[in-house]
């Protein structure tokens, strides 16, 4: 059967790239004084400025009055303008569907954008909260399900959405996580951990792609990773979702398969973990037959190359520790998740 409206034809690779995608490195260089003076000159504000992680960008929490307001983001120079308004669209489509996500500060004459020294300049709002990362598994199966929940909102806020730069090429995107693979393969050690990544890609080439050409496509956050998801105080209940820069058109399942794969991290259970997830996402979002089947495929592949692209990364640059944050936990739950049995009842009501 081919695929019906809103859906794609078995292809990991639906748009063209002439080169091996290999992720973006070069984040701009910006000291904490010179971004002090962007921001006065911009938007007029006067603030003490913190640095922050970020894989592409370079940005700083701006605190005015000892508090924290804003987000200053100075974009990588290889940055379409197109795509950040991607981002800004797509941020007002989600704020209209109740999902916490930052919103743009125009600059002082208006611009949402701005260009400094080759590179493109925004402000956000800042968005209180602790980032799900810094509680310690196993976490409640409440917030699981709220962080389903709040996925599959943005899942529904975002159907039917569509933008110019929707179908750009992200190195995280899982239709290319072949080529991302086999380009960054060669920076897995031999042996085991190099069998176990290349078996994971074939695994889900032989199962999961049938499966996926059934299922529905459409721009998504793609990212609700451990550190993108910000909880309360008490830790039960996701108050916000932060960076969209890695939105794209893609199988809309993907995005709770990403859920899922940072929600499993450090669980005891995490099938279990998994299954609450799927959840509430389903609650906002009900997955089709073929999206179920193919879900645990998708969250092994997400942890075979966000481990495939750390390797790389580290054998580039041993000093940055960003990319390799979650590396080992990731190594070990796509250990656990391989030794599960083809056929094996998931919780979520499929078989692996």
């Amino acid at each position: 059967m081919w695929p019906g409206p809103g859906r794609h034809a078995v292809c990991e690779d639906a748009s063209v790239r002439p080169a091996i995608p290999l992720p973006v490195r070069s984040r701009p260089r910006v000291e904490p004084g010179e971004a002090r003076g962007v921001l006065a000159r911009l938007w007029g504000i006067e603030a003490e400025l913190e640095p922050l992680p970020s894989e592409r960008d370079r940005n700083f929490l701006v605190r005015v009055g000892g508090e924290p307001r804003f987000v200053l983001k100075i974009s990588n120079a290889r940055e379409d303008l197109l795509v950040l308004d991607l981002q800004h669209r797509a941020a007002e489509r989600l704020l209209a569907g109740g999902v916490p996500v930052p919103r743009v500060v125009p600059t002082v004459d208006g611009r949402e954008v701005a260009e400094e020294r080759g590179h493109l300049v925004r402000l956000l709002t800042y968005l209180p909260g602790t980032p799900m990362a810094e509680l310690r598994p196993p976490r409640p199966p409440a917030l699981l399900r709220d962080l389903g929940r709040t996925c599959g909102r943005a899942a529904a806020a975002l159907e039917g959405f569509s933008h110019p730069a929707d179908r750009r090429y992200l190195h995280w995107d899982v239709r290319h996580a072949r080529r991302v693979i086999e380009a960054c393969a060669p920076a897995v050690p031999e042996g085991e951990r190099r069998e176990l990544v290349l078996r994971t890609l074939a695994r889900f080439r032989r199962q999961a792609l049938p499966r996926l050409a059934l299922a529905r496509t459409g721009v998504v956050h793609d990212d609700a990773n451990d550190h993108n998801v910000l909880v309360d105080e008490a830790g039960a209940r996701v108050v916000g979702l932060l960076d969209l820069g890695d939105l794209v058109r893609t199988w809309v399942v993907n995005d709770a398969a990403v859920a899922c794969a940072y929600a499993m991290l450090g669980e005891g259970a995490p099938l279990e973990a998994a299954a609450q997830v799927v959840s509430g996402y389903e609650e906002a979002f009900p997955l089709e037959e073929p999206e179920r089947e193919a879900l645990l495929h998708l969250i092994r592949l997400r942890l075979a190359t966000s481990v495939a692209i750390a390797a790389r990364q580290h054998r580039e640059d041993p000093s940055d520790p960003y990319l390799t944050t979650s590396e080992e936990g990731a190594w070990r739950l796509l250990r656990h998740l391989d030794r599960i049995e083809p056929g094996a009842p998931l919780p979520w009501g499929t078989r692996a």
